[in-house]
């Protein structure tokens, strides 16, 4: 099983610029983490980039379990994980270094099994 998996965003249309990244990392769980330039928000990378890699992780790397934060405040965030039908764990204040001081963040979870459920209604 692949431990860790990073990857650039970026356009179809063949721009040349990154858009963002994204990953799964191993660590005590197998966490999903992704940003986007601020210029490429409200046009679907993340959610489209979030969908490939959750895929990935459970159907290529055969990973049981994703868990990934957001910070409250930020809906775009939390309405890409909550798409791919994350389930909110915990609320826990943390430092951001992208910040520079404390957030509140929601904790999130989602099994093997919620994935297949979803991804069915997906076709």
């Amino acid at each position: 099983m692949p431990g860790t998996l990073r990857l650039s965003i970026t356009r179809k249309d063949g721009a040349d610029r990154l858009c963002g990244g994204i990953s799964y990392e191993m660590g005590e769980s197998v966490e999903l983490g992704y940003w986007l330039a601020e210029m490429e928000w409200g046009r679907g990378f993340g959610s489209e980039a979030a969908r490939a890699m959750t895929d990935h992780a459970f159907e290529a790397a055969g990973h049981e379990c994703l868990v990934a934060s957001y910070r409250i405040g930020n809906e775009a965030s939390k309405r890409i994980l909550e798409g791919l039908e994350f389930q909110p764990r915990t609320e826990k204040r943390m430092f951001s270094k992208a910040i520079g001081g404390e957030v509140t963040v929601m904790h999130m979870e989602l099994n093997r099994a919620k994935w297949v459920d979803a991804k069915g209604r997906r076709r």
